[in-house]
């Protein structure tokens, strides 16, 4: 095997293992939003790491290439600086670690897209090649109930109580108290794959739309109010009678839509009950009251286009979805944060905004990311040192809370992005109330997939299509169950 190493203490320290089965459902949304600028050093919480040489331990990282588009991984490990303000951050973490340490940090891409399918011949064989997999969640997981990955809660130097992890994976994604898949202050691809509302300003003052931040303040960002809103701005320009991408929008999404309106309404597939057993949500008048919301401004083809529906684009995501938000012709584009750095050299003024709420007597707004494609982190069975790669990922955890987490947050987005201090105020908001569906996750018969395939049309039915499902999701759950309960 390529990594037994020894680790040198130089101190004896107490390390207090936390258990991060807490309540079921999301996070309340009253902890520090994770953009928030880091305490200064002096203040800093401090990582109960001993003193270390880890005699130049390699840890190795394998997901996406970093070129390979949107959710490439571009946060574990740089060349050398550029000059760029986040490349810097990684490269500066990394030598941070590596020298204090005596080891190594290095990723390697994938060659498959599907890092998951990619790296399951090499756990089965036992190889070590890479010890750290980041891919999608719904791909992960597949893993876990494979019994592919290790038990991050079982890992010696992991203190997911500490703020450089997020505890809202703790509470929504560990399975009958084990936790195999999670994320940490050293990675963007949940933030940056969480799903939010982008607006043009030009076009709200058009149609005099009136402040939209100020109705997020006075608790009126709802459903109703998006309608009624989004449904003025499609408009034939060119007066042809035919829908293309020459002409303007009110919202234009795509179907993922389905699940992430739902969850912005409250909605979870799935919670935890007190033996943090994943236990469904039942379909009744509370959930058919939230897919009626959402397939009003869904299904509604005056207020919400799907990025395939208008003709003349070559590609549909360069030439519509974002040229058009660009010129001016889209004036609500959902989309995930990632895009938003592709939106800045617009000529005028763009906005973000929170998901919308089902009613003003939500508590809180709800945000979630690409169960398919945001990369999560777990640590599969074949990692010849498990406790050693703890031991360097928490430090990158630690380390950047205070140097990644902060460029990404003041640099990358408010500062290069978005050009107004209310924009800061809603990236608080939505980075604030992200969420983790547990039932998303291992999507237990496909039941997401109905909430992202009924909301195309206004004659699809619910009730059916749960109906067609329903015995499929109970008996898939239940093999979940007994798979980690055995």
């Amino acid at each position: 095997m390529k990594k037994i190493i020894t680790l040198l203490i130089a101190a004896v320290f107490v390390l207090t293992a936390f258990a991060c089965a807490g309540p079921a459902g999301p996070s309340d949304g009253t902890t520090v939003p994770s953009g928030e600028t880091a305490p200064a050093e002096e203040t800093r919480p401090q990582s109960a790491l001993p003193e270390s040489d880890l005699d130049g331990f390699t840890v190795t990282f394998i997901g996406k290439a970093p070129d390979s588009g949107a959710f490439g991984v571009k946060d574990v490990a740089v060349e050398g600086e550029d000059g760029d303000a986040f490349n810097d951050a990684v490269y500066r973490r990394n030598r941070i670690i590596e020298e204090k340490y005596n080891c190594v940090i290095e990723f390697v891409p994938s060659p498959n897209v599907a890092v998951s399918t990619h790296v399951r011949p090499s756990i089965i064989a036992g190889d070590d090649y890479f010890d750290v997999i980041y891919d999608g969640l719904q791909p992960v997981v597949v893993l876990a109930q494979e019994e592919s990955l290790i038990d991050l809660y079982s890992l010696e130097y992991f203190d997911f109580a500490k703020p450089w992890w997020d505890q809202a994976v703790c509470d929504e994604l560990s399975i009958l108290g084990a936790l195999y898949i999670t994320y940490g202050e050293h990675m963007i691809g949940p933030k940056s794959g969480l799903y939010c509302l982008f607006f043009s300003k030009q076009l709200a003052a058009d149609y005099n739309l009136g402040d939209l931040y100020q109705i997020v303040r006075d608790n009126k960002w709802t459903m109703d109010t998006f309608a009624s809103l989004a449904v003025q701005g499609k408009k034939d320009l060119d007066g042809d009678g035919k829908w293309t991408i020459a002409d303007q929008y009110g919202h234009v999404t795509e179907t993922y839509s389905g699940y992430t309106f739902m969850v912005a309404q409250g909605y979870n597939i799935a919670a935890k009950d007190e033996n943090d057993m994943p236990v469904l949500t039942p379909i009744d008048d509370s959930v058919y009251a939230r897919v009626d919301k959402m397939m009003m401004v869904l299904a509604d083809p005056e207020i919400t286009t799907y990025v395939d529906q208008p003709t003349g684009a070559a590609d549909i995501w360069i030439d519509f979805w974002r040229a058009s938000f660009v010129s001016g012709r889209m004036l609500f584009r959902e989309g995930a944060m990632h895009d938003a750095p592709t939106l800045r050299d617009m000529d005028t003024d763009f906005g973000i905004l929170p998901m919308p709420k089902f009613s003003e007597e939500q508590d809180r707004y709800y945000h979630t990311n690409s169960v398919y494609n945001a990369a999560m982190m777990c640590i599969p069975v074949s990692a010849s040192d498990p406790d050693t790669v703890s031991f360097i990922v928490e430090a990158m955890a630690y380390e950047s809370l205070y140097m990644l987490n902060p460029v990404y947050y003041e640099v990358v987005l408010q500062g290069k992005t978005f050009r107004d201090t209310e924009s800061e105020e809603m990236l608080d908001i939505i980075f604030a109330s992200k969420t983790f569906d547990i039932g998303a996750a291992f999507n237990w018969g496909g039941l997401q997939g109905v909430y992202t395939s009924i909301c195309t049309s206004a004659s699809s039915n619910f009730a059916s299509r749960y109906a067609a499902v329903e015995s499929r999701v109970i008996s898939d759950m239940e093999k979940t169950i007994e798979i980690f309960g055995g």
